[in-house]
């Protein structure tokens, strides 16, 4: 067996190294691509909290309609009076 030379094993050192960062830019763009990437893009999912405001504010609009309607005289006081009471109980 011959001895082992410094510089040859700087050599291997350095094959290594580049090995090392070749596999690691190769699992980067494979796993990057099919799992990050996608996540950036993507909205969270509502919260519940996101849902009641969506919700108060469709009521305030179907509400504030009703009351456009009943001042144009389409809806009577007491068709008025059970449409908001029908919106309310389904928020409820």
């Amino acid at each position: 067996m011959q001895p082992v030379s410094a510089s040859s094993n700087s050599h291997m050192l350095v094959l290594l190294l580049i090995a090392l960062i070749v596999a690691g830019v190769c699992a980067y763009l494979f796993l990057g691509r099919s799992t990050g990437k996608a996540a950036e893009y993507q909205s969270p999912p509502p919260t519940r909290r996101d849902h009641a405001a969506v919700t108060s504010l469709s009521l305030a609009d179907d509400l504030s309609r009703l009351g456009d309607l009943r001042d144009q005289g389409v809806l009577t006081d007491a068709e008025f009076e059970a449409q908001k009471a029908k919106l309310l109980d389904q928020t409820s």
